[in-house]
């Protein structure tokens, strides 16, 4: 859903969702290979971060668009 969402709301740019998809699967490489803590914390941060992006960009087209008449 993240990745879509973000395809959506990044105009039809395929390159963003393809870069947290690969940065979700290195988190996961690093919680199966190095340390499962750092791998958690590295997929949470990447949730949290995915969250601000996700509402900026909703935050910035809901102030592009005109304003309806009161």
């Amino acid at each position: 859903m993240a990745m879509a969402i973000t395809y959506y709301l990044s105009g039809g740019n395929l390159i963003i969702p393809a870069l947290i998809h690969g940065a979700f699967d290195a988190s996961g490489f690093v919680a199966a290979g190095i340390s499962p803590e750092i791998g958690i914390a590295l997929r949470q941060s990447m949730i949290l971060a995915g969250v601000i992006v996700a509402f900026s960009f909703l935050r910035r087209r809901r102030g592009s668009t005109p304003s309806s008449p009161t």
